[in-house]
């Protein structure tokens, strides 16, 4: 197993439980540490896919990986809330879009997992 994959796993799994935990209950307790689990593992994903791109490429495409990073993480932030609303609106409940968000976070957890370690990056600058 991948260190990296499994740290991706931990933080992944981590922004899943913290998604989850308003299945548990509506206390302002309950949502504040949800809010706290999530928001705490959701930094550590930009330092994590930060690091997946210096382990695995080259330093002269890290500019260009971290990009294409960054633009995914905008798309994805984009499209987050549209869906949601989506959700919502066609089932009547933001409930089902939480434990939809939940149910993707874990799924990208043990996708994670299956992560195989691709080796040293080598430089093709001479």
């Amino acid at each position: 197993l991948d260190r990296g994959g499994l740290a991706t796993a931990i933080i992944l799994g981590t922004n899943a439980l913290g998604a989850a935990l308003p299945m548990l209950g509506h206390s302002p307790a309950l949502l504040a540490i949800s809010a706290v689990v999530f928001g705490v593992a959701f930094f550590a994903v930009v330092g994590s896919t930060t690091a997946f791109v210096r382990f695995n490429y080259p330093p002269e495409v890290w500019p260009t990986a971290i990009a294409a990073m960054t633009i995914s993480f905008g798309v994805g932030q984009t499209l987050g809330p549209i869906v949601v609303g989506a959700i919502t609106d066609a089932l009547g409940s933001l409930s089902y879009a939480l434990n939809v968000s939940a149910a993707l976070l874990a799924l990208g957890a043990v996708a994670a997992l299956c992560q195989r370690k691709v080796g040293p990056a080598k430089s093709t600058v001479s």
